[in-house]
């Protein structure tokens, strides 16, 4: 009897322990499909997501050893944010705001932003950025130098831009002469 009942309280707490691990788990916040710079999240209304919201792109960073090759740790890492653009019921539509590196970002989880200091660095970082609409423009990318200049690089934005101006100035010399070459012949 008393065996009964000390397993009977080992299962117990064994399936309290696994659905307290689901519970923490969320089963929705995934990115569900990409198009360019357009996001569908399974989140819509109905979990309370409100058009304007900010997600944070979420990867899981692993730290295995080096030697013997085992894993250490898992840890979620920002690598993005998404700003929602249009709510459904079931689902949203999403604009990527930026990502690290060239990942994509199809099936990664998403994790509203409640920290204040993280919603600052976002926005920190669209200001900088040439698509985010902030202080440079995308036009500043299209001239040689001028993209650096406006992002803190003033040194390499300077050289690119001399280098640009010297190469402008030696095709209109250039070009004169060949032309004055060609009416002597």
């Amino acid at each position: 009897m008393f065996v009964k009942t000390m397993i009977a309280v080992l299962l117990a707490t064994l399936f309290c322990t696994l659905g307290s691990a689901e519970a923490q788990m969320p089963t929705k916040g995934l990115i569900i499909r990409v198009m360019d710079r357009l996001l569908f999240i399974d989140m819509g209304s109905q979990d309370g997501v409100q058009e304007g919201d900010i997600f944070d792109i979420v990867d899981a960073e692993v730290v295995t050893h080096p030697l013997s090759g085992d894993t250490l740790s898992v840890t979620p890492r920002s690598v993005g944010a998404l700003r929602v653009r249009q709510v459904y019921p079931k689902m949203a539509l999403a604009e990527l705001m930026h990502i690290q590196g060239a990942k994509n970002p199809m099936l990664m989880r998403i994790a509203p932003i409640q920290d204040p200091e993280r919603l600052m660095e976002v926005e920190r970082f669209l200001k900088q950025s040439p698509m985010g609409g902030g202080g440079v423009s995308q036009r500043s990318v299209l001239v040689p130098g001028l993209y650096q200049y406006h992002m803190g690089d003033k040194g390499k934005g300077l050289a690119l831009l001399g280098t640009e101006l010297a190469a402008l100035t030696l095709g209109i010399i250039y070009r004169n002469d060949s032309n004055s070459w060609f009416d002597s012949y």
